[in-house]
C-alpha cells in the first residue's frame, strides 16, 4: 500500500543551489530545474476555473481504460459517477469557500460551507467507502478523510476551519481528495494533462505504445518503481536520484497501463537512462557530452533534456556540445527535448549558432491547467540563432518553441508512490512520449528527425497571437494531431485494385464520391502525406 494513498504536492523537491560545485567554470553548471517552485504559482483562480474541464475531460477515459487494466471491477464503474457528483458539488463548495474566505466574519456563509463539504463526504463515502474498507480494515472516515482532514486542520463541525485555509491550500485539498480517492479504484490514476494535450489510451494502444522506440532519458537515476523497471534498457553514469527526478520523467513516458498507479503516453517504448549529475546535483558538459553520446549508441531516436542552465530558455554553451564532431555524428538522426527551465525568465540573448551541426531541437516550456502560460516558465521571446551574426525571422528561437502541462503533474516519486509536482521538467516527457509513438507508427521517422520535429510543432494547437509567438512558440502538444494528418488536401491515395496500384488525390476522390467497385474484394487504399525528404 502506498502511504499517503493519495501523495503530495510539494515545493518541487525544495532548494537545491544551483551555484555550488563549479566543476568546469568555462562551462558553468547544468541545473536539472529544481529550485523552489509553488505548485500553483501565485493566482490560483485559474485552476479552480479549469476545474469544470478537468473532470469533464476525464469522463471519455473511462470507456478507453478497460482493456488495458483487465476486467471492471464495481468500484472502477463507479468513478464516473463520482466524477459527476464530485464536480457539481465541488464547484458549489468553492464559490461558497471563496466568499468565506472574503469575508470570514460571516457565519451564515461559513455554515453553508460546511453543509456543501459535509455533503461531499457523504457522497464520496458512498461511491468509496466498500473499497477503503476493503483496503484499510477501516471505516472511509478513518481509512481515509480523516488522514486529509488532519493535514489541513480542518474540522468538519467548524466552519472556521474552512474559512483560515490559503487558496493554495484548498486547491492542494482538492487534488489530495481525488488522488487519494483514485488509489481506491484499482484503475491507474487519470490526469488533466491527458485532456489538456488531447490524449487517451486508446490512442496509445492503436498506435502501438511506442514498441519499437528507445527513448533516451539524460536525468537523474530511475529507482523505486518496479514498473518502470520494466523499460529501462540500459543505465550508466552517476549513481543518485535526485529526489526521483528521472523517475518522475520516466513515469509520463512510459508508465504501464496495468490498473496499478500512473499511465505513460508510450508505455511499450523502451528508456535508456544516462545520470550526469554527480554528487554536488550539477552536471558538466562532460558529462552531458558523454550522456549524449551513450544514449546515441544505445539507439534513441529521441532524448529527453530536463535540465538546462539557469536563467535561460536555451544558454549559448548549448552550442558547444552540438558542435562537438562527435556528438554532431552521433546524433544525426536524433531528436532533442528539452525543458524550457523554471526562472520565469525571458530568453535573455541572441546565440551565435554554428547551423552545420544544427540539431533537431524542440524547446517545451510549461502550462497551467487553463492553457495558460505557467509563472515559472522559461519563453522564447524574440531572441534568434544568429548566423554569422545576422538575425533571421525563421531562426528566432520562438520557431523551435512549444508547450505543455506542467503544473501540478501527477508522477512517480521514486519512493513507490505517486506525487504531485510542477515544473517544465514534467512538460518535456509529453513531447518525447508522444514522439515515441509517431515512431513506432512509421519507423522510417525516426531516420527523418527534422520531419519529425516538424510534425510535432506543427500539429501543436495554436495559443497567443497567431502563428508561433513570443510565448507559447507553435502553442500546446496535441498528441492526437500529431499522429494525423497535417493537411489532409495534401495527403496521397493509392488505389489498388485488382492488381493495379492507381494514385488519386483528396480532391479527386472527394469530386468522384464514394464507388461501388470499392466494396469489392481485393480493393483497398493507401494514403500518404509528403513531409519534407519523407516522399
Amino acid at each position: 500500500m502506498v502511504a499517503p494513498a493519495y501523495g503530495n504536492i510539494d515545493p518541487f523537491y525544495g532548494n537545491i543551489d544551483p551555484f555550488y560545485g563549479n566543476i568546469d567554470p568555462f562551462y558553468g553548471n547544468i541545473d536539472p530545474f529544481y529550485g523552489n517552485i509553488d505548485p500553483f504559482h501565485g493566482n490560483i483562480d485559474p485552476f479552480w476555473g479549469n476545474l469544470d474541464p478537468f473532470y469533464g475531460n476525464i469522463d471519455p477515459f473511462y470507456g478507453n481504460i478497460d482493456p488495458f487494466g483487465g476486467g471492471a471491477t464495481p468500484v472502477y464503474s463507479k468513478v464516473g459517477i463520482f466524477w459527476k457528483n464530485f464536480g457539481t458539488l465541488w464547484n458549489q463548495a468553492k464559490m461558497e469557500w471563496d466568499a468565506v474566505a472574503a469575508s470570514p466574519t460571516d457565519w451564515a456563509k461559513g455554515e453553508q460551507l460546511k453543509k456543501s463539504l459535509n455533503e461531499l463526504v457523504i457522497r464520496s463515502e458512498t461511491t468509496w467507502g466498500a473499497a477503503v474498507t476493503a483496503r484499510t480494515g477501516q471505516s472511509f472516515r478513518a481509512g481515509f478523510a480523516n488522514a486529509i482532514f488532519a493535514k489541513y486542520g480542518i474540522d468538519l463541525s467548524k466552519s472556521s476551519t474552512f474559512a483560515r485555509l490559503t487558496a493554495s491550500q484548498r486547491a492542494n485539498f482538492i487534488t489530495d481528495w481525488y488522488d487519494g480517492l483514485m488509489g481506491f479504484s484499482g484503475r491507474d490514476h487519470l490526469d488533466h494533462w491527458m485532456g489538456a494535450v488531447n490524449w487517451t489510451p486508446a490512442i496509445t494502444q492503436v498506435q502501438g505504445g511506442g514498441a519499437g522506440t528507445i527513448i533516451g532519458l539524460l536525468d537523474s537515476t530511475v529507482v523505486n518503481d518496479a514498473d518502470l523497471a520494466n523499460n529501462i534498457v540500459f543505465n550508466a553514469g552517476y549513481n543518485n536520484s535526485l529526489s526521483g527526478h528521472g523517475t518522475a520523467v520516466a513515469s509520463l513516458m512510459v508508465a504501464a497501463h496495468d490498473g496499478r498507479g500512473l499511465m505513460g503516453i508510450a508505455p511499450n517504448a523502451s528508456v535508456a537512462v544516462y545520470n550526469p549529475f554527480d554528487s554536488t546535483a550539477t552536471a558538466s558538459w562532460e558529462d552531458v557530452s558523454k550522456g549524449v553520446l551513450a544514449l546515441s549508441a544505445r539507439g534513441a531516436s529521441v532524448i529527453n533534456m530536463s535540465l538546462g542552465v539557469k536563467g535561460w530558455t536555451l544558454n549559448g554553451d548549448w552550442n558547444q556540445l552540438f558542435s562537438n564532431p562527435a556528438v554532431a555524428a552521433a546524433t544525426r538522426n536524433t531528436v532533442f527535448v528539452m525543458a524550457a527551465g523554471n526562472d520565469g525568465k525571458v530568453q535573455p540573448a541572441n546565440i551565435t549558432w554554428n547551423w552545420a551541426t544544427d540539431p533537431n531541437l524542440i524547446i517545451v516550456g510549461s502550462v497551467n491547467p487553463s492553457g495558460v502560460i505557467s509563472g515559472f516558465s522559461n519563453t522564447p521571446g524574440t531572441a534568434c540563432l544568429l548566423n554569422n551574426g545576422v538575425c533571421n525571422e525563421a531562426n528566432r528561437i520562438l520557431n523551435r518553441f512549444m508547450v505543455a502541462p506542467g503544473e501540478a503533474i501527477l508522477v512517480s516519486d521514486g519512493r513507490g508512490g505517486f506525487v504531485r509536482r510542477s515544473g517544465t521538467s514534467f512538460a518535456a516527457p509529453l513531447v518525447s512520449g508522444a514522439i515515441a509513438l509517431l515512431h513506432d507508427r512509421w519507423p522510417w521517422l525516426a531516420r527523418h528527425p527534422h520531419e519529425t520535429v516538424e510534425i510535432i510543432l506543427r500539429s501543436a494547437k495554436d495559443l497567443g497571437a497567431p502563428g508561433p509567438d513570443q510565448v507559447y512558440g507553435w502553442g500546446l502538444l496535441d498528441v492526437k494531431a500529431s499522429q494525423s494528418p497535417l493537411n489532409f488536401n495534401n495527403l496521397v491515395f493509392y488505389e489498388y485494385n485488382s492488381g493495379i496500384l492507381t494514385r488519386r488525390t483528396a480532391s479527386s476522390i472527394r469530386l468522384g464520391g464514394v464507388k461501388s467497385t470499392w466494396e469489392a474484394r481485393g480493393v483497398f487504399f493507401a494514403m500518404f502525406e509528403s513531409i519534407g525528404d519523407t516522399r
